[in-house]
């Protein structure tokens, strides 16, 4: 008969301990670092999905943003071809 035990426990600041008996020390050790590495990656793939959305969120707002000022240049151009209203700078620097 084999006698198993495992302790999982989150201390502060995220530490995650992990205790595992079994009477094969090495094996016991092996297996521990085994359930260790599993939650490390689930919880690098939980940070990475967290991320992501934050990404994709920003490239949103920004394609967004980008479309709004493209617009605003436009408009501003359309203002001034149809009112005449070309700042002095730039008639005084084309006539140079």
């Amino acid at each position: 008969m084999i006698v198993v035990n495992i302790l999982i426990s989150e201390l502060a600041g995220g530490v995650v301990e992990i205790s595992f008996t079994h009477r094969n020390a090495a094996r016991a050790a092996e297996i521990a670092n085994s359930i260790m590495d599993t939650i490390f990656i689930r919880k690098e793939l939980q940070k990475n999905k967290i991320s992501e959305g934050r990404l994709s969120y920003l490239s949103k707002t920004l394609a967004t943003a980008l479309t709004e000022l493209e617009k605003s240049q436009s408009k501003l151009q359309d203002f001034v071809l149809e009112n005449n209203a070309i700042p002095e700078e730039v008639f005084v620097e084309g006539s140079i």
